[in-house]
């Protein structure tokens, strides 16, 4: 009714005809039936476990009531965590999320538990667009609404939530809370954005994890954990002989402040000292060329319109950039603020730079300007001496000149000249069909200079291959993405020229999301693929929330749960053979003591401040073995490729050319600034 009023338009006697006339049961034993998996059972499924896992507590450091609510998930609602000090406190919900997830090759559905921490607002002053609401014997995630009025600002639930529970007959939600809001209050704010400082800080760590794992299979009796076994003993990647010659890096700058200039000149004569990477690898000779061009801190801080901003780029910055490339400049460093940085994102003056210049063939990233008196105020600590920022920069003008400073690792057991070509897909989704951004790299095991393939001139022409920064400069200087059938052209030409030398043998990773357009890539039933050679491995990588995550370790401990610390390598799935994953841990998982052996319950205050997390897993799942001996053998390589990346120190979770292809659709300025439009909207 309320709909329609809006909308000024009447429909005569609706009142009368919302009526519940009668209530079917649902045979839930019909829910996933051999060869068939009804849309219901992904909601009503998680419903029915969740309702098996609240009959008893929860064993973990103590007993744990849980509560169901409305969305399916648990939380320990009567057990917050709670922190305090003389100023303030902290309080956060453990939650635990079952859903129902499917496994390549498996016809049966299998329950995942996901686990957070909900961090909970001590009061209503901040931003936030959730509560957790208690009502009766229900918990609801219910919508705010926060506006202001003459006494202040108001935060009421988002409309029409209270009327449609009153047209119900039903109670409505209880009053907010005005002031500090009790621990064990029934209204409990969640944080739009986390706090920077937080008394509480991320993640139950994985021990809660293993301890919610081990209730569902005491709660569901003839369940059973979903294992996996070591599918290769050690990732061994193949020596290669370093030639000992540094390789040459020429970039532009674009800054309004000496410091910036200043800043980078020292972070890119310190990279063996500042980067973990660079300290095992040599850094290239960095040459760094400053553009000299007017009224460049009024546009680089956003102060100007976007014609003027454009007219600037072109009349002043794309001429001397010119100027400047005749020494082999393709990349440009350019200054940034926080004054721009905090602009609405069509004003942010950084996605206009990025795309007009890419048009020109400019690969650009960004480094912040740091303002002298605000740097002055913060106290300094010995580890603040090195300019991360500065050295990130030049890393990152290191990626986009497309010269990697080590060879793409290869394993011992692959042939001696292999071709892994990666497809990444970014999508944005409005009202409407969805609109596509495909990232096509591809590299030669062994070499450093992976190629990117898109269209040659615009939308309509035919693809090529590009050098990595050629064809990131054409991607970021395309206006629009892509709709299907561009994106499936795209996809089909880039195979037709797929190996980087003809007799190569080939390895295809392919994004899961692309199983919207190719069947085969899908968990269920499905067919279609991209018109692979018949000689190549198709891999389907997935990094996402439908991953299992890795809670503990069965031989040693299959009764009880236990902490399973740090865990790196390749393992097969014991259920579905042609699924593997690349299990590692973060530089914060191996570095946090508090969460080994812990959860929540038994730290100190001062260890609730650390960030716990879970065990990174990418999943790798060969569609098809092509010519290659085992698919062990696929599935050690893809590993390999994200335990060893080219650039970054660490462990990635996509394997190093599709992570390359990643890097170049989230700067997209499209997506980039659509992120920043939706970063802004949840926050507020």
């Amino acid at each position: 009714m309320d709909v329609l009023r809006i909308w000024n338009e009447q429909l005569v006697g609706i009142e009368g005809k919302l009526i519940v006339t009668d209530v079917v049961p649902l045979d839930t034993s019909r829910l996933v039936t051999p060869g068939d998996i009804s849309s219901l059972a992904y909601t009503v499924i998680p419903w029915l476990v969740g309702q098996a896992l609240i009959q008893t507590p929860m064993q973990a450091a103590r007993p744990i009531k849980l509560y169901q609510a409305a969305d399916s998930s648990l939380l320990a609602w009567d057990d917050p965590i709670v922190s305090e000090n003389d100023v303030r406190y902290a309080s956060a919900l453990h939650a635990i999320e079952p859903t129902l997830v499917l496994l390549h090759g498996r016809p049966q559905p299998y329950i995942q538990l996901r686990v957070k921490l909900t961090q909970v607002m001590p009061n209503l002053v901040g931003k936030k667009k959730h509560a957790w609401v208690k009502t009766g014997d229900l918990i609801v995630k219910a919508k705010l609404k926060t506006k202001k009025t003459d006494e202040g600002w108001e935060t009421t639930y988002e409309h029409p939530v209270e009327k449609l529970l009153t047209f119900m007959g039903v109670q409505s939600l209880p009053p907010m809370v005005d002031g500090d809001i009790p621990v064990d209050s029934d209204v409990r704010p969640i944080y739009a954005i986390p706090p920077s400082n937080p008394m509480i800080a991320s993640g139950p760590g994985p021990l809660f994890l293993d301890q919610a794992g081990f209730h569902l299979l005491a709660s569901l009796p003839g369940t059973a954990p979903l294992l996996v076994k070591k599918a290769v003993a050690s990732l061994r990647e193949e020596k290669v002989v370093n030639t000992g010659e540094a390789a040459n890096l020429n970039a532009m700058v674009l800054a309004a402040h000496a410091d910036v200039m200043l800043r980078l000149h020292a972070a890119s004569t310190t990279l063996a000292q500042d980067s973990k990477f660079f300290d095992k690898v040599m850094p290239p000779l960095v040459a760094l060329t400053r553009l000299d061009v007017p009224d460049a801190q009024r546009m680089l801080e956003g102060k100007h319109d976007s014609n003027s901003l454009n007219d600037w780029l072109m009349n002043h910055v794309v001429p001397a950039s010119k100027q400047a490339s005749e020494n082999g400049a393709k990349v440009m460093i350019v200054e940034t603020s926080t004054s721009a940085a905090s602009q609405e994102a069509g004003l942010d003056p950084k996605h206009v730079i990025r795309r007009v210049l890419a048009k020109h063939g400019i690969a650009t990233q960004f480094i912040m300007h740091i303002d002298p008196d605000a740097q002055a105020k913060r106290r300094k600590t010995k580890a603040d001496d090195r300019d991360f920022k500065a050295t990130n920069s030049i890393i990152e003008a290191i990626r986009l000149s497309g010269h990697l400073p080590v060879p793409t690792p290869k394993v011992k057991s692959m042939p001696a000249s292999t071709t892994v070509l990666s497809i990444l897909l970014d999508r944005i989704q409005d009202k409407g069909p969805a609109i596509y951004l495909p990232v096509i790299t591809r590299t030669v095991l062994g070499g450093n200079k992976p190629e990117v393939f898109w269209f040659e001139s615009c939308l309509d022409s035919n693809g090529k291959w590009f050098s990595y920064g050629e064809g990131l400069a054409a991607i970021h200087g395309t206006d629009t993405l892509l709709k299907p059938d561009q994106l499936k052209t795209l996809v089909t030409q880039s195979l037709l020229d797929c190996k980087i030398n003809s007799n190569d043998s080939l390895i295809v990773c392919l994004d899961a999301n692309l199983r919207t357009f190719y069947g085969a890539l899908k968990d269920g039933p499905g067919e279609g693929l991209p018109p692979v050679p018949s000689d190549a491995a198709v891999v389907r990588i997935r990094a996402d929330h439908q991953v299992a995550q890795i809670s503990g370790n069965h031989t040693l401990s299959p009764n009880s749960a236990h902490y399973i610390g740090t865990k790196v390598g390749a393992f097969q799935s014991c259920e579905s053979a042609s699924v593997f994953y690349f299990v590692s841990p973060s530089k914060q998982y191996g570095s946090v003591r508090s969460q080994r052996e812990n959860t929540r319950y038994d730290v100190s205050e001062r260890d609730l401040r650390d960030p716990w997390q879970q065990l990174g897993v990418t999943e790798i799942t060969i569609i098809t073995p092509g010519a290659f001996s085992t698919a062990t053998v696929i599935a050690e390589q893809v590993a390999l490729l994200c335990r060893n990346p080219s650039l970054w120190d660490g462990y990635l979770r996509l394997p190093g050319p599709m992570h390359l292809g990643k890097q170049v659709a989230a700067d997209h300025p499209i997506l980039e600034m659509r992120r920043k439009s939706e970063a802004n909207r949840y926050g507020n």
